[in-house]
């Protein structure tokens, strides 16, 4: 009898044991599901966005400079700018979160975004004059797949080191958006980040 009463403990133990691996590898899964599917979403929505499609030709065809002057602009121009930046801006959250799979994101528009932030990284860095803030995580993001796509091609000391700095202004940025630092030592933090990240860059070539 007592026998039997230790066997039903083991079974009944190893039963909790398979249940919770079982709901664990559930939760997983459906995350997992639920990323990719948000990534579909925001590709299907984006590629089928019009105006998105009419303001990125306008962009494309622009050059750096005509952009610059726009950031110190109150036009239309300024806003349809400004719109698709606050576009990827709120991607790259998304991304940050855990709401979208950046893998697949990377891969249908890597290009995209290196090619965006090549474009306007200089009138990023005139908005954030103004304000440290300003499309900090399109930043951060771009950034970090400009040393992806670097890391293709070849390996290199300063991409890691960017890399590293990068994945702690990240971090940093979710933390002080949560409370976690004042705006004064917020945008100390973003003025260093952006003066850290201009000289690997210019190492790296890859703006």
């Amino acid at each position: 009898m007592e026998y039997l009463v230790k066997l039903l403990g083991f079974i009944t133990d190893h039963q909790v044991l398979i249940a919770a691996s079982v709901a664990l590898w559930g939760i997983v899964t459906q995350r997992k599901i639920s990323r990719e599917k948000n990534s579909i979403d925001f590709e299907i929505s984006l590629s089928n966005n019009e105006k998105y499609a009419d303001d990125i030709k306008w962009l494309f065809s622009k050059k750096p400079n005509e952009l610059v002057a726009l950031s110190k602009a109150n036009t239309d121009d300024f806003y349809k700018l400004a719109n698709i930046l606050n576009t990827w801006e709120q991607c790259s959250r998304s991304i940050h979160t855990g709401m979208y799979q950046e893998r697949y994101i990377y891969k249908v528009f890597g290009t995209t975004v290196i090619g965006l932030y090549r474009q306007c990284h200089q009138f990023i860095e005139n908005r954030q004059e103004t304000n440290p803030r300003y499309f900090i995580q399109f930043t951060v993001l771009a950034s970090d797949w400009m040393c992806t796509r670097y890391q293709e091609d070849k390996k290199d000391k300063y991409s890691d080191k960017l890399r590293e700095l990068l994945a702690k202004k990240r971090e940093q940025t979710f933390y002080s958006d949560k409370g976690g630092l004042t705006k004064a030592k917020h945008d100390g933090h973003a003025k260093e980040f952006k003066k850290q990240v201009k000289m690997l860059k210019k190492q790296l070539k890859v703006v």
